[in-house]
């Protein structure tokens, strides 16, 4: 926990980040070479800002990646976004939510209507053109956040554009272009100390819950851990169709969970 005054000078530099987001998105518009390099620079500083870790284990994806991931908090954006430059595959309402609608804009998220039926082929055909153009997408297929702590099935209707691709290839896109990579994030240690289920519950930012207390709650927190996986991307029989795709990434996700877990588990009792 911080004292008061930093926290509220934590708070002060956040709103400031936040409201320079504006007249970037007007400057992109005629300058959209540089439109990669804002958000990763945002998204580095809020994590210095908070004092949040992120560490990696994997090789980073290629471009033309779909990568599939759990989904815990509004915080895995930031996380990912640090990284490399992406765009979010998102559901419609985020692009009218504060900050994250203007950093989903900047990085031209793909919006997608998740009600059951509405993933048209329209949408499909525009995620598969994009992965095809070599943009990197970040796909969290439980189509939700969750506690952390497990998994819901991965819908399989988010992998039609990858099934599509392969059933309808044109000039553009081929199967063999696009390529389907696992990522596991977790919450891991806060101050050292492996995180508890309990403790990686806090961290999720669940369902309905409300954005303000939980930004609040991590502008309190610090020292904060968040590993990422980037698991070997999916072959040969696991890329068959959208139902085998979606199945396939859960089993390598859930496995990263659990090596994360057991792995830093395992050091901790061991310096006991």
């Amino acid at each position: 926990m911080l004292l008061w005054p930093r926290v509220i000078l934590r708070i002060l530099v956040f709103i400031g980040l936040t409201l320079s987001l504006a007249p970037f998105q007007f400057i992109f518009s005629f300058v959209p070479r540089l439109r990669d390099v804002l958000p990763r620079t945002f998204h580095r500083l809020i994590l210095k800002l908070m004092g949040v870790q992120v560490r990696v284990h994997g090789g980073l994806p290629e471009k033309g990646t779909l990568m599939v991931s759990n989904h815990v908090s509004w915080f895995d954006i930031v996380s990912i976004g640090s990284l490399i430059p992406v765009s979010f595959v998102a559901k419609k309402e985020v692009k009218t939510w504060p900050l994250f609608g203007q950093l989903a804009n900047l990085q031209r998220t793909v919006f997608v209507d998740r009600r059951p039926g509405r993933h048209t082929a329209h949408t499909s055909n525009q995620l598969a053109d994009r992965l095809a153009s070599g943009d990197r997408l970040v796909l969290f297929a439980e189509g939700t956040t969750t506690d952390g702590t497990r998994l819901l099935p991965f819908k399989s209707s988010l992998f039609a554009s990858v099934e599509r691709a392969a059933l309808a290839p044109t000039k553009k896109r081929r199967p063999s272009d696009i390529k389907v990579q696992p990522m596991t994030v977790t919450f891991s240690e806060s101050h050292n100390m492996v995180m508890g289920r309990r403790q990686r519950g806090n961290f999720a930012w669940v369902g309905d819950e409300a954005l303000a207390p939980h930004l609040l709650f991590m502008l309190l927190r610090s020292c904060v851990v968040i590993d990422i996986v980037f698991h070997a991307p999916l072959r040969g029989d696991d890329m068959r169709d959208r139902k085998t795709m979606a199945r396939a990434s859960q089993a390598k996700v859930r496995e990263g969970l659990d090596q994360i877990r057991g792995r830093r588990l395992a050091a901790q009792l061991k310096n006991r």
